[in-house]
């Protein structure tokens, strides 16, 4: 029953007559102008009661970002999944099922040095799994970091290489710093989303040197087995670098 109504029939037989009914109706209105808030405050934080433009607001409470690709739909299903996703955050299965949700389903997780055997004295031999120079001349020149590593986003997806001459110039570029060789060209939004969610469920001992699209005709590849030896046999034609910095690096 509404205030409205209750409070009037609650009232002594001579409250309830005019004007005195239409006094105690409008106090039990407001009464229920109340109740109303009151019970949109305590559903708005509830994932699968709340109304679609509270989803931000929640989003923020549980640190997950809307993905520009999603619908209130989708985004209200990621958020219900809070607990599950960053309970994995932080390990492979969580990075790559994350990069999933953002329309990448081939998605693989690659060190940037593979043991490739050990030399004489027994001691590992590392190389490169990739034909790729990484960003930082120091890094570069270190040699095997054993906690940098590469995603790698295979067919499909709409990321080619920046070709020079078509647009840009070099030391120029956008919100990701400036053009080099090997860099993507491609929705901006959306690569900025997938550096973004790799910087924030990847471990925190690990730097992704960045990410590596395959192109169409590349060879593709099942699960990496760890120091099998395995070099993946990749030309630099086959696939576009978006390279990615740690902040204190930048």
């Amino acid at each position: 029953m509404l205030y409205k109504v209750y409070q009037v029939e609650q009232s002594p037989t001579y409250m309830q007559d005019s004007p005195y009914g239409e006094y105690e109706a409008v106090m039990g209105e407001k009464k229920d102008e109340l109740r109303n808030a009151t019970v949109d405050a305590v559903l708005s934080g509830l994932v699968y009661e709340s109304t679609d433009d509270a989803l931000v607001a929640i989003g923020k409470n549980f640190n997950i970002e809307r993905p520009e690709i999603f619908t209130d739909d989708q985004y209200r299903i990621k958020l219900g999944r809070a607990w599950e996703i960053w309970k994995k955050s932080g390990t492979p299965v969580g990075l790559i099922s994350d990069i999933n949700d953002l329309g990448y389903p081939n998605v693989t997780i690659l060190p940037e040095y593979l043991q490739t055997g050990n030399d004489i004295n027994g001691e590992p031999i590392y190389q490169k799994s990739l034909p790729i120079v990484d960003l930082n001349p120091a890094i570069e020149a270190a040699g095997n970091y054993w906690s940098n590593f590469w995603v790698i986003i295979n067919q499909p997806h709409s990321f080619t290489p920046h070709l020079w001459g078509a647009s840009g110039k070099w030391g120029s570029g956008d919100a990701f710093g400036p053009y080099l060789w090997g860099s993507v060209s491609g929705n901006p939004v959306l690569l900025k989303r997938l550096e973004q969610t790799i910087k924030q469920l990847k471990p925190a001992w690990s730097m992704c040197r960045g990410i590596v699209f395959l192109l169409p005709g590349a060879p593709s590849w099942g699960n990496f087995n760890y120091n099998d030896g395995t070099l993946f046999g990749l030309s630099p034609s086959q696939f576009a670098v978006h390279y990615i910095q740690e902040e204190w690096e930048i």
